[in-house]
């Protein structure tokens, strides 16, 4: 479970980093071209919000014994800004690649949507395979162990 953990960590670091590098792509972009369209302004204004929320979310993932001051911030902080990040980022990215075509936007819609549940029904699974084998070692222990506490040789 502890790799999976480690999984689990170091992906949430790798999209941070991503969709923070995408958004200030995109955001210089909108900067020197300016926002022409409503599309253009949606994707400019989704990832203005995304790029300090992915900011602290990932400062946050780094912090080796993460403290709150009330139990509050530890969901709000661990969930919601992470949500919230991530779900303005693909909006302004969706929205950007809108502002050149409409059909790249819905493609790209669809296929993340199928690629997102492809991942977390296999991430799921993994969990499960490694949560399994976790507990059949635990049993292989328990069964070489003698009932005097002794360990079979």
């Amino acid at each position: 479970m502890e790799e999976y953990d480690n999984y689990t960590k170091t992906q949430d670091n790798v999209v941070d980093g991503s969709l923070i590098a995408i958004s200030v792509i995109i955001l210089a972009v909108w900067f020197t071209t300016g926002t022409p369209d409503i599309s253009s302004e949606i994707s400019f204004y989704a990832l203005v919000v995304s790029l300090p929320l992915l900011v602290t979310d990932l400062f946050h993932r780094q912090m080796p014994h993460i403290q709150f001051r009330y139990r509050i911030y530890h969901y709000f902080v661990d969930n919601w800004i992470m949500y919230l990040g991530t779900r303005c980022a693909f909006i302004g990215i969706l929205f950007a690649i809108g502002h050149i075509s409409g059909v790249a936007a819905f493609l790209f819609f669809f296929i993340s949507l199928i690629c997102t549940y492809i991942f977390f029904d296999t991430l799921k699974y993994t969990k499960k395979s490694l949560e399994k084998e976790k507990q059949k070692l635990f049993e292989q222990t328990l069964q070489a162990t003698m009932p005097d506490g002794s360990i079979h040789p």
